[in-house]
C-alpha cells in the first residue's frame, strides 16, 4: 500500500462539507482525516491553487476554535494507514537474517513541490563507491509525521532497482523506532525483501536512557544513539532482517568524517544535487 489512498481527494471531500458561513480549523480537518498530526499538511495543502477557495473557511486563530465546524463525514484515511502500519510491523524481522555486509548502500530522497529526486550509493568496506544511481519521480502524498513511508517508499523502490546489488541498505528514516513499529526503513525492507537499517537525525518516539546509548519506547529498546566528537548525535534502529547490535556495528564501520555514515551522506548529497538541476 504505497499509498493507494488519495489523500488530497479525501481532503477535498472534507473541505467541501464546511457549510456556507461556517469555518473550521486545520486540526479539526486533520482529525477528520484520521490524525491531528496532519494539521500542517492540511495548512500546506490549502496553499495549493486547487484548494485556494477554501482558505476563507479556515480559522487561523485558536481563540475561536469553539466555533469551528466539526460535523464531518469521512472514511478517516489516516486511521486506515495507521492500522496498515501496525499490520506491517508484525512482519518485521528484528534479528540478523543476512549473509554478508561487504556492500552497504545508502538511499535518500530530496523534494521540490510534487517531485522527488532519489539517489542510491553502494560502497564497499573500504568506503569506496562501487555503484550509484539516481532518478526523479512524481509525488502524490504529503509529508505527515509518522506516515513518511507512504510518501517516500515509491521513490526508494524506483532507485533501488537501478543499482547492481547490495547486502544491506541504510535508509534516511526510522525503522522500528516509530509510533506503530514500522517506519520508513522497516517498510522499505519489507517491500524490497532486503535487510535495512534506519538512520535519523532526530527521534520520532522514545527517550534515551540516562546511562548508555539505548533509546526506549513503551519499555522496549527501539534505537541507539550514536555520538561522534564534533557532530550532533543521530539515531540508529532496526529496519528489517537485522538486529540493533548489528545496525550499530555496521553504521560505525561505515562512518567517515561527517555526521552520517558515508553511503547515506553521499546519497543525500546526490539527491540534493539532482534536485537543484531540475
Amino acid at each position: 500500500m504505497d499509498s493507494p489512498i488519495k489523500i488530497y481527494e479525501h481532503l477535498l471531500h472534507v473541505l467541501e462539507q464546511i457549510p456556507r458561513g461556517k469555518v473550521s480549523t486545520y486540526i479539526k480537518i486533520a482529525e477528520a482525516l484520521g490524525d491531528p498530526v496532519a494539521a500542517k499538511a492540511v495548512k500546506d495543502a490549502l496553499e495549493r491553487e486547487r484548494f485556494a477557495e477554501f482558505k476563507t473557511k479556515i480559522l487561523e486563530s485558536a481563540q475561536r476554535s469553539s466555533d469551528a465546524f466539526t460535523d464531518f463525514v469521512s472514511d478517516r484515511p489516516l486511521e486506515l494507514l495507521a492500522s496498515y502500519q501496525m499490520e506491517q510491523a508484525e512482519q518485521v524481522i528484528r534479528d540478523d537474517d543476512f549473509n554478508g555486509s561487504d556492500r552497504i548502500a545508502g538511499v535518500d530522497v530530496s523534494y521540490q513541490g510534487d517531485v522527488a529526486a532519489s539517489a542510491c550509493v553502494v560502497m564497499d568496506s573500504d568506503l569506496e563507491v562501487i555503484d550509484s544511481a539516481s532518478t526523479v519521480i512524481p509525488v502524490s502524498f504529503p509529508y505527515i509525521p509518522g506516515y513518511l513511508m507512504f510518501r517516500e517508499t515509491p521513490a526508494i523502490e524506483a532507485i533501488a532497482e537501478h543499482v547492481s546489488g547490495f547486502d544491506l541498505l541504510m535508509v534516511n528514516g526510522h525503522g522500528i523506532a516509530h509510533p506503530r513499529g514500522c517506519g520508513l526503513a522497516s517498510y522499505v525492507g519489507l517491500k524490497l525483501e532486503q535487510p535495512t537499517i534506519g538512520v535519523a537525525r532526530t527521534l520520532l518516539v522514545g527517550e534515551k536512557e540516562e546511562m548508555g546509548h539505548s533509546v526506549k519506547y513503551n519499555g522496549e529498546v527501539v534505537a541507539a544513539e550514536i555520538n561522534r566528537p564534533g557532530h550532533p548525535p543521530f539515531y540508529v534502529s532496526t529496519g528489517h532482517r537485522i538486529s540493533l547490535t548489528s545496525c550499530v556495528e555496521i553504521v560505525e564501520r561505515m562512518e567517515g568524517r561527517r555526521q552520517l555514515p558515508e553511503p547515506l551522506r553521499l546519497a543525500h548529497l546526490e539527491a540534493r544535487r539532482l534536485m537543484r538541476e531540475l
